[in-house]
């Protein structure tokens, strides 16, 4: 096994994840890796135990992100026997089984996991991934659980010698060898809480072009259509504001995101720039529309597929906003 260059980057951001994201982000790449692997829903009733299934039903996954503040504050102890506690569950779910009592097991047949699993071929081997894996102690405990209820349970849909892996985010990225552009892929849901947070109070140093442009769009509509102008003006310095609070956090927190959209914002400058050599306040709305379009193709292209049209569409009007704020995109008249 070995680590491709971006691996220990994308290890820590794993690490860093709990609960349903750490689940989300692990079957993510699990999924962009590994073809053939299948996630598995918890709707309509459960997931049976299981994260997901690959390579023909014989392979199972189950994902675990303990809280980061557990992460933080408890002994390396507790959080080994907190691991192990829910990945016993899981198994007791595989291998359809049900304590009774403090020592004894019983049979608990699995709905779920009969509907999922086809009980063609076997589980034969079953990865448990977690976002800690800091002592070698998670391996034998859970393997002993594992020859236990292998020995209790009838065995319908996992093989009684399975194969046990436990893996850690180090471990499973030198196993799975992602790419640089998972990372991305993987900061989806951060990503989207960063761009849906709205801007606060503050306002650009310097908006004297910035309202010499709308300025010149009154002049050009007349008295009837001034509230209109205003209202843009306002609605777009909003989203001047916003674009620059969103780029300053990008950089301090996805650099990588922050230097593709600089990207787009160079494209955009290059096209503004050509559009704008004779134009003029009745070419204002045209010039915003030709930029839009551009601006959210490259968008698509620049952020990773998760993302939602409507959060490229507000952060087009925001890079637009931009382009009116600083100068590229410009109808003033010319003396």
């Amino acid at each position: 096994m070995y680590s491709t260059p971006h691996s220990q980057e994308i290890a820590t951001h794993l690490a860093g994840l709990a609960k349903e994201p750490f689940e989300e982000a692990v079957t993510v790449l699990l999924a962009r890796t590994m073809p053939g692997f299948q996630e598995i829903p918890k709707h309509p009733s459960g997931d049976g135990g299981l994260d997901g299934l690959s390579h023909g039903q014989t392979r199972a996954y189950c994902c675990y992100g303990l809280e980061q503040d557990a992460l933080r504050h408890k002994k390396g102890t507790e959080i080994k026997n907190a691991i192990s506690k829910k990945f016993r569950g899981d198994m007791l779910r595989i291998f359809e089984l049900e304590h009774e009592g403090k020592t004894k097991l019983k049979k608990a047949p699995n709905s779920q996991l009969a509907s999922i699993h086809a009980g063609t071929n076997p589980i034969d081997h079953i990865y448990l991934i977690a976002n800690w894996f800091r002592s070698h102690q998670l391996i034998g405990t859970l393997q002993k659980a594992r020859d236990r209820f292998a020995k209790a349970s009838d065995c319908r849909f996992v093989s009684p010698d399975c194969e046990l892996v436990i893996l850690g985010p180090e471990e499973l990225c030198k196993r799975t060898h992602p790419e640089a552009a998972l990372l991305a892929e993987l900061q989806v849901p951060e990503l989207l809480t960063l761009l849906r947070t709205p801007p606060n109070g503050e306002n650009p140093a310097e908006v004297s072009n910035f309202d010499e442009k709308f300025d010149a769009l009154m002049d050009e509509v007349g008295p009837a259509r001034q509230d209109a102008v205003q209202r843009l003006r306002k609605g777009y310095l909003k989203d001047w504001v916003a674009y620059m609070q969103s780029m300053r956090k990008l950089d301090a927190e996805m650099p990588h995101v922050h230097a593709q959209l600089e990207e787009v914002r160079l494209v955009a400058v290059r096209k503004a720039d050509e559009l704008c050599l004779l134009a003029s306040p009745s070419d204002a709305q045209r010039l915003i529309s030709e930029l839009e379009d551009r601006i959210s193709v490259d968008l698509k292209q620049a952020l990773p597929g998760r993302v939602p049209k409507k959060e490229i569409d507000q952060f087009t009007t925001r890079m637009i906003a931009s382009l009116l704020g600083e100068c590229p995109l410009d109808w003033r008249p010319r003396e």
